[in-house]
């Protein structure tokens, strides 16, 4: 049976959601990382924290993001670091 197009880009995009819904790699999940915590659109900066890792995983641009969680802050809800400048960021903006 062939396919059409739009088939094929369907079942594309089905596969990239279950990308984006799941972690990618779980080995890490528990580990800590340091992480510069910042407001880019306040400009204020809370320097350096200690976040664990929740999951890795690319986004749409296809750049590593980690998901964390930092004690005492945001309520311990995952936030996410993207790496910037050699390290991992997470901006509140």
């Amino acid at each position: 049976m062939v396919k059409t197009v739009a088939e094929e880009i369907r079942e594309m995009g089905d596969r990239l959601a279950a990308l984006y819904d799941k972690p990618a790699v779980a080995e890490d999940e528990g580990k800590t990382v340091k992480v510069r915590v910042m407001n880019s659109g306040y400009g204020t900066d809370q320097g350096m924290m200690d976040a664990n890792i929740v999951g890795q995983e690319l986004d749409l641009n296809m750049k590593p993001i980690l998901k964390v969680t930092i004690k005492d802050f945001n309520l311990g809800d995952p936030v996410v670091a993207e790496f910037r400048d050699g390290g991992w960021v997470v901006d509140m903006d």
